[in-house]
């Protein structure tokens, strides 16, 4: 998951549903970890410092990873959408958005582990 702030939105809640998450703080680090490591799903910001959410999923197509993308963005300008074909493939999320929001895309491409309670166990 790429976000300038993912750790109180986005990254505890889908840990508390037994996700493992690892966070990069800007596009260059999250591309760093995908050369090294293997996921199953990558989440991210259009907007980050460095790079942008499609400049990451450019390189990420170019170099042959297919994981599935989910790309948070405010609007998608019509440039974006016919001039770019590894972003059709990505699954976008509006902005604003919600946790359930997100949960229902991620669970889409992997089952949810399981639920902690709260307090947990």
């Amino acid at each position: 998951m790429v976000n300038d702030d993912p750790q109180e939105f986005i990254a505890r809640p889908l840990r508390q549903y037994g996700y493992k998450v690892v966070v990069a703080g800007d596009g260059e680090a999250a591309w760093q970890q995908l050369q090294i490591n293997h996921y199953n799903l990558l989440i991210t910001e259009n907007e980050l410092p460095g790079a942008s959410g499609v400049g990451l999923l450019k390189k990420l197509r170019a170099a042959c990873m297919f994981l599935p993308v989910i790309v948070a963005i405010e609007t998608l300008p019509s440039w974006q959408s016919s001039d770019y074909p590894w972003l059709l493939k990505a699954t976008k999320l509006i902005k604003p958005y919600t946790f359930e929001d997100l949960l229902g895309l991620v669970s889409r491409f992997l089952p949810v582990p399981f639920r902690m309670e709260r307090g947990g166990h």
